[in-house]
């Protein structure tokens, strides 16, 4: 039986399988020895794992080499709603546990694995910081809360307080404490549980109130001109509370949908924010910003190529894209809720005319209202953000050019490392898309 588990820790990659297979027929049935094989997929997949000492001095089980992969978040993640779910000495019931972050949907850079909490106090403070794996709590319905906005915060501190004192009392959670971010403002969500498990993971509960929203749009009905100049450097409560409990789940919900039916997507997003991080760009970009620009090219209508078939071909195809895209001229159209909604056999979708219609219509108000592009330089629009403004705020036209600059570099790099033969590359036939190899890549 063969078999092979992924670099990126996402189970059998089929083409290290062919691989095993090639290399027995050549060598056994025609006398081909193992050095005059040269085999090039793969050669980007160390790029997403952190160096095998690191992993076994930090976790107490090592996802990628156990060939679990993601799956070790998601179970863990299971495991813990349960347990909130069950329960009981807590004023309301908690009707729905809604994962929001890239861990749980197979696009953090690394694959997420337990700490070992033994002996944690003698790491050094680099190592010590644990990335929670967020989620959302929505309640079951009560005409309790109050309408004034900091008074449901308040609210959402003690409910968490209880629960975490709940968790507390089972023995598989070692803490779970409140924490109230100090530079939000007081009518914001700023208050959320981070709980540390005894299995080594972290995780991060907000609570979901969605009569939060109508309270917001009160506001700001009332306030008018005077709450747009209030938050002129920031994002709206409003804006602030849609992007965090209506947009951030209903993306990652999408994620999770092209991750299942393109089993490259995962590896594709994962080395195209690894490369924006060596470029230490990865400050200026929100992580679904990067996630729909590796979902365009996998869903990109006017593509003459089939979806990438390996993460290495999508980051090729991603870098193309950034190199080619004027985004100071043009929105990118991705339409992944599109997609989710589309028979399994399909690949691509595309926005209604309407919408395309609507998406120009307001990119071009947006550079004439602004035409400096201190903010919003990359406008990505899909159906349900059809402004392209939802994400990438603090994203100007410096970092966008440099970022466009750097992917330019990157191919051209790839393009001479080809020409002289000093590359590891991977060329598929009818995909005709060269690229670069992990020791050229930065």
């Amino acid at each position: 039986m063969w078999n092979e588990t992924s670099a990126g820790g996402l189970g059998p990659r089929r083409s290290a399988i062919v691989r095993r297979v090639v290399e027995y027929i050549l060598g056994e049935r025609h006398g081909v020895p193992l050095a005059n094989i040269d085999f090039f997929a793969g050669s980007m997949d160390h790029l997403i794992v952190e160096p095998e000492a690191v992993r076994r001095s930090l976790y107490l089980e090592d996802s990628v080499a156990a060939g679990k992969g993601f799956a070790n978040a998601v179970t863990a993640f299971d495991e813990l709603a349960k347990e909130i779910k069950e329960l009981k000495d807590i004023p309301l019931e908690v009707s729905a546990v809604q994962p929001c972050t890239p861990g749980l949907r197979y696009s953090s850079v690394f694959t997420p694995s337990p700490r070992r909490l033994k002996d944690f106090d003698r790491l050094p403070a680099s190592l010590r910081h644990i990335e929670p794996l967020e989620f959302h709590l929505a309640l079951e319905g009560s005409g309790s809360w109050p309408d004034d906005l900091e008074a449901v915060q308040k609210i959402k501190s003690a409910f968490l307080a209880k629960m975490g004192e709940g968790l507390e009392a089972r023995r598989s959670v070692l803490k779970a404490e409140v924490v109230v971010e100090v530079d939000a403002r007081p009518i914001d969500d700023n208050v959320s549980l981070e709980i540390l498990t005894a299995a080594g993971w972290a995780f991060r509960a907000r609570i979901y109130y969605d009569r939060s929203q109508i309270l917001l749009e009160e506001r700001e009905e009332q306030l008018g001109d005077a709450a747009a100049a209030s938050t002129s450097s920031h994002l709206s409560p409003l804006d602030s509370y849609l992007q965090r409990f209506v947009h951030a789940p209903r993306h990652h919900g999408a994620m999770c949908a092209l991750q299942n039916h393109f089993p490259s997507f995962s590896p594709t997003v994962r080395l195209l924010k690894r490369w924006a991080s060596a470029h230490m760009l990865s400050a200026h970009f929100d992580h679904e910003q990067l996630e729909l620009v590796a979902a365009s090219v996998f869903l990109d209508p006017a593509s003459p190529f089939d979806p990438p078939q390996s993460g290495a071909t999508g980051f090729a195809r991603a870098m193309d894209r950034l190199a080619t895209w004027k985004w100071r001229d043009e929105p990118l159209l991705v339409p992944v809720y599109s997609f989710t909604q589309a028979t399994s056999s399909a690949r691509r979708a595309v926005l209604p005319v309407a919408d395309r219609q609507a998406v120009v219509e307001s990119f071009q108000a947006l550079r004439l209202a602004k035409p400096n592009v201190d903010e919003h330089a990359w406008v990505i629009a899909t159906e349900a953000d059809l402004d392209g403004t939802v994400w990438g705020r603090r994203a100007g036209k410096v970092v966008a050019a440099r970022i466009r600059g750097l992917a330019k570099a990157t191919l051209a790099t790839l393009q001479a490392g080809v020409a002289a033969g000093s590359l590891v590359v991977e060329v598929r036939s009818d995909l005709s898309l060269l690229f670069l190899a992990a020791a050229r890549l930065y």
